[in-house]
């Protein structure tokens, strides 16, 4: 939303100037008193138009203060850089219209006073700011600053770069020196620094060393006391970086071994685990290496309902026993009832099949009675069918 601002000269009411009381003026003082008299006229028409220009600008206050504000949303809808051809425009025909106040205020005898208060609301100085000088300060003090570097101040290593280099072997020790005393040190401190500065190993790779027998236990804690720790925490140290079993290293060690509940609690506490979920994870633990044989168990079970030797409550109960879940039994429990259905089903097609080829029943009873067991029609005739394929017509 562009906006266009008039700066040109404003009206300035006319203010009737009271006419002083009449004085009668008499010997050798006229001539002076007539001077000043003129000089007090102008006075006063000088004072007259700078509280007219001071009213101009109090009944113009709340223009003076939305000034910009039109360029602010011009400039956030174009968007992350915003349009420095629109700013540009809007400073020149800004200072345009101030360079038009300036002029009237000469006139009128009261300077630059309506173009510097037009211009504290505006805030254009602002503006060419951030078009000009912020300009010059991301393109040409920065490049200036790398000529003048590169000039007057070519960069040499400091102390620690030096040292990396004479480490590297691509400066020798004399010149490590010339550069650390552009840092101010001496020649024998230079010997210091190269104590401190040389590779060490940290207190986690001084455990590792020990671990593999490379380095004695007094070496270890001196490099724990070289790295900072001091000598209360030695053990405590070790036992943190004592390596620790992750939730799955122990459901694989399970397969193989059986869990110590006390000892499986503290190694995943050591991984982290809360308290709640170390409890969820020691059942998995318990259960995990017995799956195969709760499997042939819950198999046996449900065999044994299927051929009506163990009732439901039965069943259940010997699932609770072996740690089965709720949703685990309620699936087995489920899959035995349908076995103990289609084994009742089975058994009835056998005695119907029987009546019917010792002629108990007829043909169209047998078909009716495999209906009757819950078989679609088509499967029934096919089962009477099979039967008289095989020669039986019922017999005594």
């Amino acid at each position: 939303m562009a906006e266009r601002w008039y700066f040109g000269p404003s009206p300035v009411p006319e203010r009737p100037i009271e006419k002083p009381p009449e004085m009668k003026i008499t010997g050798g003082m006229a001539v002076a008193q007539m001077f000043q008299g003129v000089q007090t006229i102008q006075d006063l028409f000088r004072m007259d138009a700078q509280v007219r220009n001071i009213d101009v600008l109090a009944a113009r206050l709340a223009t003076s203060l939305g000034l910009g504000v039109g360029t602010a949303y011009v400039q956030a809808e174009a968007g992350p850089e915003g349009d420095a051809d629109h700013l540009r425009d809007q400073i020149i025909g800004v200072y345009k219209g101030l360079y038009d106040f300036w002029k009237a205020g000469i006139w009128q005898g009261v300077g630059a006073t309506w173009a510097d208060s037009v211009d504290r609301f505006a805030q254009v100085s602002s503006w060419v700011y951030a078009y000009k000088h912020l300009m010059n300060n991301a393109a040409i003090v920065p490049r200036m600053i790398r000529h003048w570097n590169k000039e007057f101040l070519p960069q040499v290593p400091d102390t620690m770069m030096a040292w990396r280099l004479y480490r590297e072997k691509i400066i020798d020790w004399p010149q490590f020196k010339t550069y650390a005393a552009y840092d101010g040190w001496s020649a024998d401190n230079c010997d210091l620094l190269n104590e401190v500065w040389n590779r060490e190993p940290g207190s986690f790779d001084a455990f590792i060393m020990w671990r593999k027998g490379l380095i004695k236990k007094e070496q270890r804690d001196d490099f724990y006391f070289l790295e900072g720790w001091e000598p209360d925490f030695y053990e405590t140290l070790t036992s943190h970086y004592y390596y620790t079993f992750s939730p799955y290293e122990l459901a694989r060690m399970a397969d193989f071994v059986e869990l110590d509940q006390t000892w499986a609690l503290k190694k995943l506490r050591s991984a982290r685990l809360n308290d709640e979920d170390s409890t969820k994870m020691w059942q998995m633990l318990q259960l995990r290496p017995l799956r195969e044989e709760v499997r042939s168990l819950t198999s046996k079970w449900t065999w044994r309902r299927r051929m009506g030797r163990a009732t439901e409550d039965e069943i259940s109960n010997a699932f609770i026993g072996y740690g089965l879940k709720a949703k685990e039994r309620e699936l087995l429990i489920e899959k035995a009832n349908l076995d103990y259905e289609d084994e009742l089903v089975n058994e009835w097609v056998d005695i119907y099949t029987w009546r019917f080829r010792t002629r108990v029943i007829t043909e169209a009873e047998f078909l009716a009675a495999l209906i009757d067991l819950g078989i679609n029609e088509e499967k029934s005739n096919a089962i009477v069918e099979l039967e008289k394929a095989k020669g039986y017509t019922g017999y005594y």
